[in-house]
């Protein structure tokens, strides 16, 4: 009973974070505050009231329709929120990578490090960047988490200062290759905001993990590139979001 409780909060949780992450994703394409305006119409601007936001319920009570001008919202929206839902709720059932002794820390963490992952992700497959304030967020999140783990892990001094280093020098390696890639071979292999994003998996992570998740997001942007090659989806020289891969890449690693 307890654990049906815990889930339900879980996938509750999960749809409103998803819901915060369509405004996030939207806004960021119109570049507004994420605290005002108020919630409204993508079509006709207007405000929404707080019982055509709730999660999904919202969205089947108006039939997928906006009241005021009968604008059909996007099914992405209700997609996004029980994606996220599911996801926090799988999220119960992680190995506890940085707490051995603490369930829930361990949640709260990988709920936090997995909303981050998923609005980065939609983001970059909009526009083709992982915005730095994205990035700078998750940073500043990790530093918390750091301290904690120092102090209930009995790490040595040097433990948030090491993963900081190691950040930094991997972002540092990961430039340096991507500029004689492109020397080369006249293509990017990834971006600077790629770059960061992996530097700031190594202070979340660890730099083996950090590897780890950059392996894996290599052979799945490989296997979607060959597969969309195939199928003529894209051309040679298409670009594509590597994010998405990489956010899938550290969430595995992380989860598992």
């Amino acid at each position: 009973m307890f654990l049906l409780s815990k889930l339900l909060f879980l996938l509750i949780f999960g749809l409103c974070f998803g819901s915060f992450i369509n405004v996030v994703r939207y806004r960021f394409t119109t570049q507004e505050s994420l605290l005002l305006p108020n919630s409204y119409c993508d079509n006709c601007k207007q405000g929404l009231n707080w019982h055509q936001n709730i999660p999904i319920i919202s969205w089947l009570l108006l039939g997928g329709r906006c009241k005021f001008c009968n604008f059909k919202i996007p099914i992405s929206y209700p997609l996004i929120e029980i994606f996220v839902g599911i996801i926090f709720v799988l999220n119960n059932f992680a190995k506890n990578y940085f707490f051995q002794n603490s369930t829930n820390a361990n949640l709260i963490l990988i709920c936090i490090f997995s909303f981050f992952l998923i609005t980065i992700s939609l983001i970059d497959l909009d526009h083709l960047i992982i915005p730095n304030v994205l990035t700078l967020s998750l940073f500043i999140c990790s530093i918390p988490m750091l301290i904690a783990m120092q102090l209930s892990e009995d790490q040595n001094y040097y433990f948030i200062l090491s993963r900081i280093f190691q950040s930094g020098i991997s972002f540092i390696v990961l430039e340096f290759f991507s500029n004689i890639y492109y020397l080369f071979f006249k293509k990017i292999p990834f971006g600077m905001g790629d770059s960061k994003l992996i530097s700031v998996f190594v202070i979340w992570l660890g730099i083996k993990a950090a590897l780890v998740s950059l392996l894996l997001s290599i052979y799945f942007a490989g296997f979607f590139i060959l597969i969309s090659l195939i199928s003529k989806r894209i051309k040679y020289k298409s670009k594509i979001a590597f994010g998405p891969f990489l956010c899938l890449g550290g969430y595995l690693t992380l989860y598992f």
